[in-house]
């Protein structure tokens, strides 16, 4: 019996990286009934746990990122080579036809064994500036796309994020906020802290409920399940209406709850605010010493379309500056319709079904 065609998807370590091949997974069941797809992940448990939410084929690869630590560096090697050997023997087993790779260090041992094998490879740059990884990929394969438009990556094609349809808005924000056990029609603000939980963002709204008034809003936050009951308590505490979730899976009905927004601006967030028109208060991760979060959400600022706020790691300075923008955010409809007007002007091509069209033709 002749096997299916099949596609590789690779990327993982992070929701950022898993969830564009999902968003392009979907497309294609809709472009081609007749290919199967296999994602190439990682072995931390968050990329576990994203696909066995769907039942998701995938091989979780031995791959490490890299680092500076000479310490670390015999597991970067061993992950390296092992995951090479691992997605060899998968394109084998598997009689691929394409890779699509959204970067990061999953990425560079798959991409290196496809290139072994001759199997057509797109990479896809997720975030504004490219890392390391994304860069040297970047020279050995067939066609890279970028949700970006950067020098650093000459001739990449510029498309919108690719998002999975669980990520989109469908129903009415009423319907969405009773879901999550809220009024169904009162002003909703949504704290996303990511997949990973950002610890500051959690912390920034205990201290920020605890001494500045929410008065009318409610509050669903995605706080991870670290913090959740301490979050919590502290919007109870407060006197606040909220839902606090470790994680949610069905963004689109987060987003459609929204009025406005506080979360990271890594690229799925800030794609995610962007193509459902949410205005957003965007806290960048602070560790990252090229800043690119920070240049991720600078489409949306330039735009009018979301607020920038440097994350400065300490909570209560934190909470004093975003005692400084939220409120007036809150309290002013006006301003909240003019970014959604400026949010939807300004949207891009759906990334993900240009992308399986790609793998399609391979």
């Amino acid at each position: 019996m002749e096997k299916r065609r099949t596609v590789l998807l690779v990327g993982g370590g992070s929701g950022g990286h898993i969830y564009p091949n999902i968003a392009v997974a979907e497309r294609l069941y809709g472009l081609d009934t007749d290919l199967a797809v296999h994602f190439v992940v990682s072995d931390r448990p968050l990329d576990n746990t994203i696909m066995s939410q769907d039942s998701l084929e995938h091989t979780a690869t031995m791959a490490r990122p890299f680092s500076a630590r000479p310490v670390c560096w015999a597991d970067f090697v061993c992950g390296y080579y092992r995951a090479c050997a691992q997605v060899s023997a998968l394109i084998e087993r598997t009689s691929a036809t394409a890779m699509i790779a959204t970067g990061g260090f999953v990425s560079a041992p798959a991409v290196a064994a496809a290139v072994k094998k001759d199997l057509p490879v797109a990479l896809v740059n997720l975030d504004s500036l490219p890392g390391k990884a994304n860069r040297l990929v970047a020279r050995k394969v067939q066609a890279v796309f970028s949700v970006y438009l950067t020098s650093v990556l000459p001739g990449a094609q510029q498309i919108g994020l690719p998002l999975r349809l669980a990520a989109l808005a469908t129903e009415p924000a009423s319907v969405s906020r009773r879901h999550f056990g809220l009024e169904p029609q009162a002003q909703t603000l949504l704290v996303f802290a990511g997949s990973q939980a950002a610890r500051s963002i959690n912390q920034v709204m205990m201290q920020f409920c605890a001494h500045a008034s929410l008065a009318g809003w409610q509050v669903l936050h995605i706080a991870g399940e670290q913090d959740r009951q301490a979050v919590s308590n502290a919007y109870s505490q407060a006197g606040v209406q909220a839902t606090v979730l470790p994680y949610c899976h069905q963004m689109g009905l987060a987003w459609s709850a929204a009025t406005v927004a506080i979360c990271r601006a890594g690229a799925g967030s800030v794609a995610e605010a962007w193509a459902n028109r949410v205005p957003a208060v965007f806290m960048p991760y602070p560790h990252h010493r090229d800043h690119h979060q920070a240049q991720n959400v600078r489409p949306l600022v330039d735009c009018g379309g979301a607020v920038l706020l440097t994350d400065l790691v300490d909570p209560n300075a934190n909470a004093q500056r975003l005692r400084s923008v939220l409120p007036p955010l809150l309290g002013d409809s006006r301003q909240q319709q003019q970014m959604r007007g400026c949010l939807e002007q300004n949207q891009f091509a759906d990334g993900a079904h240009i992308l399986a069209k790609w793998a399609v033709s391979h």
